[in-house]
């Protein structure tokens, strides 16, 4: 009915995308682009499009198109992380997460992505390292889980465990770490502990499906 509405045809594109459509969805985009060069939302999926279709020369373009455009920083150093690290340029992957974390310290992303870039290259010790330092200079409220996730995947349960908690402590909005605290409980047949965790846990995150369900399988077990 109006041919002109950017939203309709960006959901579209998004369902094109979705759909395995790559062209027509770029169509699509490109279409809402000429009427309005510097529309984020557009250019944000013209972005995803290009760099799932390996067309790393035009993602570079579109990157470039999104910084011009307003883009918040954050965002775009995190979208630049991911496409040199879709090419395997490790240093500017992890110059552009640096950039990230360091406008953005606080935020999960950008740590976790420098985490599970050194874990990727086997560097398991220098994430380990960068966690530990950010404990010991406060209370960041994603290292301890991240740092327990870690030592979980080493086969450390114990130390793990630790980090867990303090990050319930810490984070108490947090599902993740509420969710392995009671899961490493129940493994040591400590059932009672285990609800008793994930009730806490609800009271802090009432929305969480997945400490929800656990705790119903711990009911009806």
């Amino acid at each position: 009915l109006n041919p002109g509405l950017s939203e309709p045809q960006i959901r579209l594109a998004g369902l094109d995308a979705v759909a395995g459509h790559a062209e027509e969805a770029k169509r699509r985009i490109e279409f809402v682009l000429a009427r309005d060069p510097q529309n984020l939302q557009a250019l944000g999926l013209l972005f995803k499009v290009q760099s799932a279709g390996r067309e790393w020369v035009q993602t570079e373009q579109t990157l470039a198109r999104l910084r011009g455009a307003g883009a918040k920083q954050v965002a775009t150093d995190m979208a630049e992380g991911a496409l040199y690290q879709a090419q395997k340029e490790w240093d500017k992957a992890r110059a552009a997460y640096e950039r990230a974390l360091a406008a953005a310290a606080d935020s999960p992303e950008p740590l976790l992505a420098l985490i599970q870039l050194d874990r990727s290259q086997g560097q398991t010790a220098r994430a380990q390292a960068r966690l530990e330092t950010l404990i010991a200079d406060g209370h960041h409220p994603y290292a301890h889980g991240f740092l327990g996730e870690l030592l979980l995947a080493k086969g450390d349960k114990a130390s793990a465990d630790a980090q867990f908690i303090s990050a319930t402590k810490i984070n108490p909005q947090w599902s993740m770490p509420w969710l392995h605290h009671a899961i490493i409980l129940i493994s040591e047949k400590r059932t009672a502990e285990a609800q008793a965790v994930l009730k806490e846990g609800l009271q802090s995150n009432p929305d969480s499906g997945e400490l929800r369900v656990l705790l119903a399988t711990t009911l009806t077990g």
